[in-house]
């Protein structure tokens, strides 16, 4: 095959750039052009191809971008969603009337039970057993505690303490604060 170059301008009375053209002189110039037009219908496809890519793929990471910041989102919210109270690092429960029943979990946590959390109105609770946790029923008042809640704050007592575990009951015993 021979090859031959040659200047081409768009229209001969304008003056502007000019491309090196190849023709192939074994080839009839229809054929030259026709090569040359399916080269360029190519790269146009081949330029249509790489756009749609690239914004297929920068779709996805903005998916992927905001799934991200959505889950950092939800890691902060969970990590603010509350700060504990004063008494959940102690044994505790609401009572079914709507009291509220401390425990300590070991020795020191019942001495702070007792010197700092027991008021005017509220009810200690122990199990006559040595190691029993102290138990404080809160009062939101003066009025008596109703036996139902005395009950449940007496088994709670003994379920904390070792008598639970061996199975040998023994009894609880109240006292009212001001006492």
């Amino acid at each position: 095959k021979q090859w031959y170059q040659r200047r081409v301008r768009g229209d001969p009375y304008e003056m502007g750039e000019s491309i090196m053209v190849d023709i192939d002189l074994d080839m009839g110039a229809y054929a030259n052009a026709k090569r040359y037009y399916d080269a360029v219908k190519q790269s146009s496809l081949k330029e249509k191809k790489t756009v749609q890519s690239s914004s297929i793929a920068l779709k996805n990471a903005e998916k992927k971008t905001e799934a991200t910041i959505k889950d950092i989102n939800i890691v902060a919210s969970i990590k603010k969603a509350r700060k504990a109270m004063w008494f959940e690092k102690f044994l505790w429960f609401i009572s079914s009337e709507g009291y509220m029943v401390i425990g300590g979990r070991d020795a020191q946590q019942n001495e702070i039970l007792v010197k700092k959390y027991l008021g005017k109105h509220d009810v200690y609770v122990h199990a006559d057993i040595h190691g029993a946790t102290s138990i404080i029923v809160k009062n939101k008042g003066s009025d008596p505690l109703p036996p139902k809640t005395m009950m449940e704050a007496g088994c709670f007592a003994l379920c904390q303490s070792s008598a639970w575990n061996s199975k040998n009951f023994e009894y609880y015993w109240m006292l009212m604060s001001g006492h």
